[in-house]
Order: C-alpha cells, then sequence, then structure tokens
C-alpha cells in the first residue's frame, strides 16, 4: 500500500530529499518515508512521499510482537518456560491489528510446543471478511496435521467470546492428566472465556514441551510472561 501526495516540504522543516520518521497515530509506530525532489516551472520545491508499512520491531519495551512487515505468520518457541503434565503458562496479550487481507483466516495466541509441527495452540480466532466473526479455539497440529485429534477428545473446542483490538487480556494454557485447558480473562480478573479439550489416552497428545506465541494474519503484542503451577 502506497500514499502519495505533494506538498511543500517546509510544511515539514525539510530541505533536502531524505528518509524520517512520521508518527502514525493508530499504530502508535514510526514509519519511515522516503521522498522526490521536484522543481516545478514556478520553482517551488515540491516533494513526492511514499509511506511503507510500520515494521512491527517498532514496539514497546518488554513486548513480544512475533513475525515482521514481511512475513505476519510466525511461531516463536520460548525454550525457558517447560510445560509438562500438571503445569502451563499465562501471558498478557493485546490483539492489535488485522494484518491479513480480508479474505483470509487471522488467528494467533499462545501454545505448548514439542516444534513446527507439534504444538496445542489456544487462540483469537477471526473469520474472513469485514467485521467477521471473533471467537476463541483451542485446537492440536500432531505431525502437521491441524486439527488432529490424537489423544484428545473430537470436535470444534471454541468459546463464542468476541475479542476486541486494542484490548489487554491474560490468556493461559494448562496441561492436565485430564483435558489441555485455555482461559481468557480481563485485566481485573474476570474470566470471560473458557475452553477445554478432554484426553483420552487413545493416542499421544501434545501435552508437554514449551511455551509459544504464534500468530498469522494478527499482530499481537505479548509481555508478562509467567509460569503456572
Amino acid at each position: 500500500m502506497q500514499e502519495v501526495c505533494s506538498t511543500p516540504v517546509s510544511a515539514f522543516g525539510m530541505n533536502k530529499c531524505g528518509t524520517f520518521g512520521l508518527m502514525n497515530t493508530r499504530s502508535l509506530c514510526l514509519r519511515k518515508i522516503g521522498c522526490e525532489l521536484v522543481v516545478p516551472a514556478d520553482g517551488r520545491l515540491t516533494y513526492t512521499v511514499r509511506l511503507t508499512p510500520g515494521s512491527t520491531r517498532e514496539i514497546p519495551p518488554g513486548v513480544i510482537s512475533p513475525g515482521t512487515a514481511e512475513s505476519w505468520t510466525a511461531l516463536q518457541v520460548l525454550p525457558e518456560y517447560a510445560v509438562k503434565e500438571g503445569s502451563g503458562w499465562e501471558v498478557r496479550v493485546r490483539p492489535v491489528r488485522s494484518r491479513a487481507p480480508e479474505r483470509n483466516w487471522k488467528s494467533g495466541g499462545i501454545a505448548v510446543c514439542r516444534d513446527e509441527r507439534n504444538y496445542f495452540l489456544f487462540s483469537f480466532c477471526e473469520a474472513p471478511g469485514v467485521n467477521g466473526r471473533r471467537f476463541l479455539e483451542l485446537k492440536q497440529q500432531k505431525a502437521g496435521r491441524w486439527g488432529a485429534v490424537d489423544g484428545i477428545a473430537p470436535g470444534e473446542h471454541r468459546a463464542e467470546f468476541r475479542w476486541e483490538y486494542g484490548t489487554d487480556y491474560r490468556m493461559s494454557i494448562a496441561v492436565s492428566a485430564q483435558a489441555v485447558t485455555g482461559i481468557l480473562h480481563t485485566l481485573d480478573g474476570a474470566e470471560v472465556a473458557r475452553v477445554t479439550v478432554p484426553r483420552t489416552g487413545e493416542g499421544e497428545a501434545v501435552a508437554s514441551g514449551n511455551a509459544a506465541l504464534y500468530v498469522s494474519g494478527l499482530q499481537i503484542f505479548f509481555s508478562d510472561m509467567k509460569p503456572l503451577h
């Protein structure tokens, strides 16, 4: 996406071509601007501006925001947080914006992860389209198969909670001998969504590994990670 305009250079206090930062009030990040100098017949100096999408690396201190401007799907493992039966972890989350075309499904959240082909994900989801349906989902990927039911009860495990962009929540995922459970709280401690996937023992579920962050088409700020025991 490009935005192009012509304006006197004096409006921004510039006197030569270069690159400078402009604050985007929606995303609260600096964008890079390239400018081209043009000298028209009347001698008035003008320029043309091209805006490039703000980098997801321009984020507040203490926040992890997986993905980049070039790749908005990412899995980031946190090896310092091990998860096994009888434990779990939680994190502060803020869905910031959609980063995928409207026709795409968007998701992002936290996982118990062995590797990129094997994880249990508790995530925000948004359906395609303008004002697409939003909900939470707890789902397993096993040996690269999304929606695998190895060791768990089959079915769609969802919570019909319409989460909001720009809102902070606490999100947790925990593993017991009986189930994998994802819970979403508001910052004042109120539980707004809970999804439980029963374990069956028929096959091996991805019920141990490390904490991980996942995004696909969403930018999410993650911070303040804590283990659950």
